[in-house]
């Protein structure tokens, strides 16, 4: 296949391969830019069911234009070959990620799980769910960007069920207990799915994990998930919590929205939320970075390049004394600006780590020291709303 042409998209190399065809690097030879090729795999092409599969994965993603899910550029049939064209990501996947470095800092976690559900709950708004979230089928790019892989597992709610009766879709370490069951999927499926993922982002290890695919099955079904505080006493208890609400065996006990998942997330990660260990602490007039142990380096979040200039770094308005109203509603502004701040730099120190740059020295330096003026600021408002009747 190397070297061969389908349409307007050459093949350059074989990059991976999975259950339903094979993976290429390629070119979009007309607009001259990379693309990733994934072909049914020849001796697969005759089965009527897999090729179904297959051009439903093509529709299913061509629903799907956001930031967080890749991109689908083309479908095409050819010569009894069928192929799909999306963007091609430079970067690693969770699995990578995790085997290559370990558990992630807990900042870098929720940021990539925050990422992963406005992607799902994206799909989910379109009646689509995923039905294999796992650290494979997620995509960290080099600028920081979370990707969700391969919806060719997806099933639109209400649509044609393609897969034979009985058949599992989706790896055992991952699955919900209603898909062990053989159970109907819903948003609440991938919910769980990336709790799990989650868990083991944290922590370096899934929540279930025996010898034998029955057992794990077995646990996912019975056995509640175990809680992580007493190995990773660093990470906030309420991130423990909402892990482990995602991980109920009962549907209706989980996060009934990626929103909700996502905002229980943001306001675990708060600085007045239950305290954790300081990134940075300070030794008078200087803060100096704690060393690392043996986990990758912490997350920090950098400041962007000219703070200065930036809308985010003004100082905190004051608000007229007169009028409770108005304060809570310059608070609550003032807030938001400082939580987008901070997911953006989060969003950076992500692809910092991940390409190993910009560690060490002055700069770097800086950029944790902002990091500390956000989240003290942070502070600051959450004790001010709390006077406000706001807590």
């Amino acid at each position: 296949m190397i070297g061969t042409e389908i349409g307007a998209y050459r093949i350059l190399e074989q990059i991976g391969q999975g259950g339903m065809g094979v993976v290429y690097r390629g070119i979009d030879t007309g607009l001259d830019r990379p693309v990733a090729i994934k072909v049914l795999a020849p001796e697969l092409a005759v089965n009527a069911e897999l090729v179904e599969r297959f051009r439903q994965e093509a529709r299913v993603q061509a629903r799907l234009i956001h930031t967080n899910i890749a991109t689908l550029f083309a479908f095409l049939q050819s010569a009894g070959q069928c192929v799909i064209v999306m963007e091609f990501l430079e970067g690693q996947t969770l699995e990578q990620l995790l085997e290559s470095r370990g558990k992630i800092p807990w900042r870098g976690a929720v940021t990539l799980a925050r990422q992963a559900l406005l992607g799902l709950g994206f799909a989910h708004a379109q009646g689509i769910v995923h039905r294999d979230i796992k650290p494979s089928n997620l995509a960290l790019t080099n600028s920081g960007i979370l990707k969700i892989l391969d919806f060719g597992l997806a099933k639109a709610l209400g649509g044609q069920k393609i897969t034979t009766t009985g058949q599992r879709m989706g790896t055992v370490r991952y699955m919900s207990p209603e898909q062990i069951r053989g159970e109907t999927v819903d948003r609440a499926t991938d919910i769980y799915s990336l709790g799990i993922t989650l868990y083991e982002l944290l922590t370096g290890q899934a929540p279930f994990v025996a010898d034998s695919e029955f057992d794990v099955m077995s646990a996912h079904v019975h056995t509640p998930a175990p809680g992580f505080l007493d190995r990773e006493p660093d990470i906030p208890a309420g991130i423990e919590e909402c892990v482990l609400k995602a991980l109920a065996k009962k549907r209706a006990d989980r996060f009934q929205s990626a929103e909700d998942f996502s905002e229980a997330l943001e306001a675990a990660s708060r600085p007045d939320a239950p305290p954790d260990v300081p990134l940075v602490k300070k030794a008078g007039k200087k803060r100096i970075v704690e060393p690392a142990t043996t986990a990758p380096p912490s997350i920090r979040e950098p400041a962007p390049e000219d703070a200065s200039e930036s809308p985010l770094t003004e100082p905190q308005p004051q608000a007229p004394a007169a009028s409770d109203a108005a304060t809570r509603a310059t608070l609550a502004k003032r807030k938001q600006q400082l939580l987008d701040e901070q997911h953006i730099l989060t969003r950076e120190i992500l692809a910092r780590w991940l390409n190993s740059r910009g560690r060490g020295g002055e700069e770097w330096e800086e950029l944790q020291l902002r990091s500390e003026e956000v989240r003290e600021e942070l502070a600051e408002i959450a004790k001010q709303e709390k006077a406000h009747g706001e807590r």
